[in-house]
């Protein structure tokens, strides 16, 4: 709908103005960035489609545009939507997660209030993100025809998508999982609540106002060796490309979980954190099949922060560190 009101918008206010074969070309273009699209059932690509129905509607109107003309459309086409998405192909993983989180408001207006939105209304956030991101194919983003771009241009584009893509899928599902635990702790605690209450203020003024303070710098039951190399730690510790309005620009408490889990309890703690949205399983049992010194930490750290809850909190630390 977004694209369609936008060539409609663009036809009716330059009929007249800019010639029809020009106009129709133009359609084209914003028809092509349509994103996400994969081929049909007979193999058939969104380009290879395009390229039919701008054939026939040439052909009904009698525009006169040779196959050459027409081609070279096509190819004009599949440019201006690969530059729309050029986002994917990224060079810095962190640029292409600026843009994914710029996204999270829009869909998620509860966002817009910084500082108010609660814990529910984040995990909800990330929730849709991630399983978006998961849902995307690379071989979808960006498109070719008949060899533009140039098969070692695509080839590239495809590459940084397929990287892009998979570190942003593990750094949501980490966010997720952090915000799994929160929810979880909230929910055993007495409901769901500001995600100031458990994480404090997005710039604290005072030492010891952020839950991070609170976390053992390096507890230890955590193994996994910090790495500059590794693209995941590198978000969780030093942020994304730019600030956000609503968030850290780094990513403390799931930097903690990121150090303390090795991969396949990361693998099954954003699975269970799915489950535990979908109503699958308790928060309770969300918790229970954690490691119990890392949410005994996590809890232990949120006390200090939400102390209308801290007996509750200290309590559920307290049975984790046995």
């Amino acid at each position: 709908m977004n694209e369609l009101l936008r060539a409609l918008a663009m036809d009716v206010l330059l009929e007249g103005t800019v010639d029809d074969v020009d106009l129709l070309i133009a359609t084209a273009c914003i028809e092509a960035t349509i994103p996400f699209r994969p081929a049909d059932a007979e193999g058939r690509r969104p380009p290879e489609l395009l390229a039919h129905r701008l054939a026939a509607t040439n052909e009904q109107f009698g525009l006169g545009l040779s196959e050459d003309q027409l081609d070279r459309a096509i190819i004009a086409a599949v440019s201006f939507a690969n530059r729309d998405v050029r986002n994917f192909a990224e060079d810095d993983v962190a640029r292409f997660l600026d843009n994914t989180w710029k996204l999270l408001p829009e869909s998620n207006p509860t966002l817009r209030f910084r500082g108010l939105y609660t814990i529910d209304a984040y995990a909800t956030a990330l929730l849709k993100m991630h399983g978006f991101l998961r849902s995307l194919k690379p071989d979808t983003v960006f498109h070719q025809y008949k060899g533009a771009p140039s098969p070692e241009d695509h080839d590239r584009l495809l590459q940084l998508a397929t990287r892009n893509l998979g570190t942003g899928r593990r750094y949501l599902g980490i966010k997720l999982m952090s915000a799994g635990i929160l929810h979880a702790l909230a929910q055993t605690t007495g409901g769901d609540a500001p995600v100031a209450l458990f994480m404090g203020d997005l710039n604290p003024q005072e030492e010891g106002s952020h839950l991070a303070a609170h976390l053992p710098k390096r507890p230890t039951n955590c193994g996994r060796a910090d790495d500059e190399t590794d693209d995941l730690y590198r978000l969780l510790a030093h942020g994304r490309a730019s600030e956000s309005r609503f968030d850290l620009q780094h990513s403390p408490l799931s930097l903690f979980v990121y150090r303390c889990l090795a991969d396949d309890q990361l693998d099954a703690g954003v699975a269970a954190a799915g489950e535990m949205f979908a109503g699958k399983r308790t928060p309770q049992q969300f918790l229970d099949d954690l490691p119990g010194k890392t949410v005994a930490a996590i809890a232990r750290a949120a006390a200090f922060m939400a102390f209308t809850r801290a007996r509750e909190l200290n309590a559920i630390a307290d049975r984790r560190e046995q």
